[in-house]
């Protein structure tokens, strides 16, 4: 995401916008953006060629251990859940779960998203990405990067998006407190040195939750689910449409970023503008004496 002012002097006649009346003349500004760079900082690159694959548990069997996965610690099933229907569960939900992604790739720049529901809350739940050998300090779970998702301890009260150098230095390196939502999607991503974490509330529009981390322990690795590290809290949490998306290679991002809070002050002769686009990017603002687009 990303945030823009404008100065205008409306007495050079030039301007950018998207229709507001400005000193009461109606003034139409049409905002042509091009991607720049994405939130990690990557230029010109958004959509992934390099390799995707997505566990849905559409043909796993109910009360089974999800297809095309290894348990590493502690105990999983498919179950229907109310809102997102079959979906992996760890049933031992006062200790430690861990499950190995066996159809993920083992690489150093890549995403993993996932929808995320629970039925009662409490359980910390998340994906270690890069993973490494097993540590010691956190038996049968990975070491790497936890993207970790802390549900708040009632409805409405915060989750906690955080995320860890995960082996015996257990070092958070992001901690952001959020709205508790149920069902809500969410991104892990690492690129190089930068760990993004990302939420959505309708699978489509993400939005990074602060500013990128960086660390530059481990570089590439595997992935792991796993929940219960910290204080072992009891919680049914659920997980489903888990993707990876390898950035081994990449395209071009051709989708203009979305504009919105589009605000104005004005003056006898000047204005600002403010905008905020969903993510980093180059705007081009035009403005006339009437209603239109401009080029």
């Amino acid at each position: 995401m990303q945030t823009y002012t404008a100065f205008l002097n409306l007495l050079q006649k030039r301007f950018f916008i998207t229709c507001v009346v400005i000193v009461g003349v109606v003034v139409s500004i049409s905002a042509v953006l091009v991607p720049k760079a994405d939130a990690l900082g990557t230029p010109i690159v958004k959509s992934a060629v390099g390799g995707s694959f997505t566990y849905d548990f559409t043909n796993d069997t109910i009360g089974s251990v999800p297809l095309g996965m290894t348990v590493a610690t502690g105990t999983f099933s498919v179950a229907n859940q109310a809102v997102l229907g079959k979906a992996m569960h760890a049933t031992n939900t006062g200790g430690d779960n861990a499950i190995i992604l066996d159809q993920f790739a083992s690489s150093s720049d890549y995403s993993v998203t996932w929808k995320d529901a629970y039925d009662t809350t409490g359980r910390r739940q998340g994906f270690v990405l890069r993973t490494q050998a097993i540590d010691s300090a956190v038996p049968g779970i990975k070491r790497g990067y936890l993207f970790q998702v802390n549900h708040g301890g009632a409805s409405g009260s915060p989750n906690m998006m955080r995320i860890y150098r995960y082996d015996a230095s257990f070092a958070i390196l992001q901690s952001t407190a959020l709205t508790s939502v149920s069902p809500r999607w969410y991104k892990a991503m690492v690129k190089g040195n930068s760990l993004g974490f990302y939420y959505s509330n309708d699978g489509v529009n993400f939005i990074l939750v602060t500013a990128s981390s960086t660390d530059s322990v481990y570089a590439s690795g595997g992935v792991q689910y796993q929940t219960g590290s910290g204080t072992k809290v009891d919680g049914d949490a659920y997980v489903d449409d888990i993707n990876q998306t390898l950035f081994s290679g990449t395209v071009a991002d051709t989708i203009a970023p979305l504009i919105s809070s589009v605000a104005s002050t004005t003056a006898s002769t000047t204005a600002n503008v403010t905008w905020t686009t969903d993510e980093n990017s180059t705007s081009k603002v035009a403005y006339g004496l009437s209603s239109g687009l401009y080029p």
